[in-house]
């Protein structure tokens, strides 16, 4: 799924470039956990603990996360396997749960937070995935579940009160280009091994 541009919201964690300039984003497969088939939607942050197959990824931590990448796909029912995109260095775009200011967002680069909603809809089938935009924070903390490194904001798109007394934005969310923390992804390492 590619990143849509313009206007336009995608739920979900939504890949813009590959790890390594001039190449198409990995994906690899992996087995998924069978009481998660139902719950990951494409764009859905999933952690991997190399015995009992992808799951999603929990919000909130303790311990070190073992988060492997985002779902390139929703299984179908009773399915064993799923599509990820687990390339560290992958970017991402991805919407705010909410308000946001260009002034915030400027100096929200390299700053670290959590995901809100990560499961599938049950309308669209996707993940619902969105940036947890009041816990930025400098600090890498996992047991708050700061998954996610801001790279840049794409975008702050205004939702209109037009027809009011005060016509203008009276809210503001953006689209924000991120990737899994390298404290928190299992192939976390610069020097990790590249297929793509």
């Amino acid at each position: 799924m590619a990143y849509a541009g313009g206007n336009q919201a995608l739920p979900g964690l939504n890949p813009v470039s590959a790890g390594v300039a001039g190449t198409a984003p990995r994906v690899r497969e992996y087995d998924i956990n069978s009481t998660n088939v139902a719950l990951v939607g494409e764009g859905c942050l999933l952690s991997y603990d190399g015995t009992t197959g992808v799951t999603l990824q929990a919000a909130v931590l303790t311990g070190r996360p073992n988060t492997i990448g985002v779902a390139a796909e929703t299984p179908r029912t009773g399915a064993t396997k799923v599509k990820v995109y687990d390339d560290p260095e992958q970017e991402f775009v991805v919407i705010s749960d909410g308000t946001i200011t260009t002034t915030v967002a400027a100096n929200m680069v390299g700053l670290f937070t959590a995901v809100v909603s990560n499961t599938r809809s049950a309308t669209t089938g996707r993940g619902k995935t969105k940036l947890d935009i009041s816990a930025v924070t400098s600090a890498a903390l996992v047991t708050q579940g700061d998954l996610m490194q801001i790279v840049r904001t794409e975008q702050i798109v205004g939702q209109s009160n037009t027809g009011t007394a005060t016509p203008g934005p009276t809210s503001l969310y953006a689209q924000i280009r991120v990737k899994i923390a390298k404290h928190a992804h299992n192939y976390g390492s610069s020097s990790q091994l590249r297929n793509t």
